[in-house]
């Protein structure tokens, strides 16, 4: 599952990264869980999303936020993309040392936002950034 050839933005930390097989996994226990029908639509679409969030040079933040956006957006699954989205993004961001806390409601609202348009990328780093905690400095 973790696969960490990456280099955070400030070159100081190796990102861990999911594999294609890991968010097709992500996928098919969430439709398992909560309902819809499994399938891909485009798997080299999602393919090239995780190789070109791996080429970004940017920090988990802006990795994790192109993540979300490009599964939400980009609808490579028949159904279940903004709950897929969200669950990847939050196994991205724990693997590498954050969670994201934020309530239920406002997690679909703005996965909605998101998935119409009305949200640009560099708003969903904004609201990762905002919601998401260290791990270790929680711990403490």
């Amino acid at each position: 599952m973790i696969h960490g050839d990456g280099m955070s933005g400030y070159g100081l930390k190796r990102i861990r990264y999911l594999s294609l097989d890991d968010v097709i996994k992500i996928h098919r226990r969430i439709i398992a869980e909560t309902g819809g029908e499994h399938g891909l639509l485009s798997p080299g679409s999602l393919a090239f999303t995780l190789e070109r969030m791996r080429e970004r040079k940017e920090d988990v933040y802006g990795q994790a936020a192109f993540l979300l956006y490009s599964i939400t957006t980009g609808h490579p699954f028949i159904n279940g993309n903004k709950r897929t989205a969200f669950i990847t993004t939050a196994t991205f961001l724990r693997l590498n040392g954050y969670e994201l806390v934020v309530e239920e409601d406002e997690v679909f609202s703005f996965l909605l936002e998101v998935a119409q348009g009305k949200v640009s990328l560099s708003h969903v780093k904004s609201w990762i950034k905002q919601h998401a905690r260290n791990i270790k400095l929680q711990t403490k």
